[in-house]
């Protein structure tokens, strides 16, 4: 086996190195695959003919959507709630 590996202030720093970088690596690439996603769905709406207001009212509708953490049955459950009530 390596001596290295034997070195516990070794691996203790390369613990610490990974705990910081991984999770670092994984959001800058999440941000960057959301801006590739986000420029493919503009560019295919563009090719369908959309406005530019048409554009913005999807972007817009789909931000929000998200910032509130909506997910299919969302709507249903609300409604069935209040309706129980």
């Amino acid at each position: 086996m390596p001596e290295f590996l034997n070195n516990s202030t070794f691996i203790f720093w390369s613990a610490i190195v990974l705990i910081c970088v991984v999770p670092s690596i994984s959001f800058y690439w999440y941000k960057i695959r959301r801006a590739e996603m986000d420029t493919a769905l503009k560019q295919e709406m563009l090719q369908r003919g959309m406005s530019a207001e048409e554009i913005k009212t999807v972007l817009e509708a789909s931000s929000h959507g998200e910032a509130k953490g909506c997910r299919r049955g969302t709507a249903r459950s609300v409604k069935e709630a209040d309706q129980a009530s």
